[in-house]
């Protein structure tokens, strides 16, 4: 696991509510010609339980789906966007990134950097002034992440072994004519390995809840657990 500066690990839980509005994996690699190896990808997914997504696919992409999860492949990396609004508990996703690692086994790529993004919005019902964004966002977020975050609302620490990097940012929206909290956590990592990659991302999403339990105030913990 990743210790962060400021950041205690505590135990991942699932809340009985989520705001969460957005799970992105993004896997690079050394550029690849998709067109060389679409034909035969095709072929092998119905046989790990994926359907190909011709409608959307193209030259510079192959889109295809493990259940309600979308894949894209790309010539420089493979973006996973996973939905949200199923999402309770990550630990039973281990079956995607088993069928993913087969894909990128079959296709040969050597892996880069990779990066693992969650999202969280907070709607409100009634419209939000400016002048009440700072209550809003002590309401909302932690002491200590307003405390360090800087004047454009980010913050960003290295892991003490310098493998990877969170990145945090907030502010206020506008999501279907409503007013919106915002808050984006992201660890980008400088490597992956494509062999056990259900471990490594299941590992890396323990630092994920680590980092947005680090951002989120005592009153938001609770509303999630409907003590609130």
């Amino acid at each position: 696991m990743a210790i962060f500066p400021f950041i205690n690990h505590v135990r991942r839980k699932s809340f009985d509510r989520t705001f969460m509005n957005e799970i992105v994996l993004f896997f690079t690699y050394d550029q690849i010609d998709l067109e060389i190896v679409k034909e035969d990808l095709i072929t092998i997914l119905p046989s790990i339980d994926c359907c190909f997504y011709p409608e959307k696919s193209n030259k510079s992409s192959i889109i295809y789906t493990d259940k309600d999860t979308i894949i894209t492949l790309t010539p420089i990396g493979v973006l996973v966007s996973i939905p949200s609004k199923e999402y309770r508990d990550f630990s039973k996703t281990t079956s995607i990134w088993d069928h993913l690692e087969t894909v990128l086994k079959y296709i040969g790529v050597n892996p880069l950097t990779w990066t693992f993004t969650k999202g969280n919005r907070f709607v409100f019902n009634k419209p939000i002034l400016k002048e009440q964004y700072d209550a809003v966002y002590h309401l909302i977020l932690s002491p200590s992440l307003l405390s360090k975050a800087n004047e454009k609302h980010m913050y960003v620490s290295e892991s003490e072994d310098q493998t990877c990097v969170f990145t945090c940012r907030f502010g206020m929206e506008n999501f279907q004519g409503k007013d919106s909290l915002g808050l984006k956590t992201m660890i980008i990592s400088q490597a992956y390995s494509i062999e056990g990659l259900a471990s490594q991302v299941l590992e890396r999403n323990e630092d994920m809840f680590d980092c947005w339990h680090w951002c989120v105030s005592e009153k938001t913990l609770a509303i999630m657990n409907n003590n609130a």
